[in-house]
């Protein structure tokens, strides 16, 4: 089992807006033969709705008055299983 844990933290420089924080869970099962490996991962074991990268972005469509500070973001993963091997030579 894997993990990962990230807070709730500023998305920009002056922290008037928060990016919002996440708790990921993985279970992976790896065989080692001599110079094989096979590997299985199940990724986001909850499901969990995430956001990968937040970044504060301000932009200004036409006809707009005043410029709009946002975040924007890149969504994460959700639950997904992977099958994997290696041939070491």
């Amino acid at each position: 089992m894997r993990f990962r844990y990230l807070g709730d933290r500023s998305a920009n420089e002056n922290n008037s807006l928060t990016a919002d924080g996440y708790f990921l869970l993985d279970g992976i099962v790896q065989y080692r033969f001599k110079q094989f490996d096979l590997g299985f991962q199940a990724q986001n074991l909850l499901n969990a709705a995430w956001k990968e990268a937040q970044f504060e972005t301000t932009s200004r469509l036409r006809g707009e008055v005043q410029d709009v500070t946002e975040i924007h973001y890149t969504p994460g993963m959700p639950f997904g299983l992977r099958v994997y091997g290696t041939w070491k030579f």
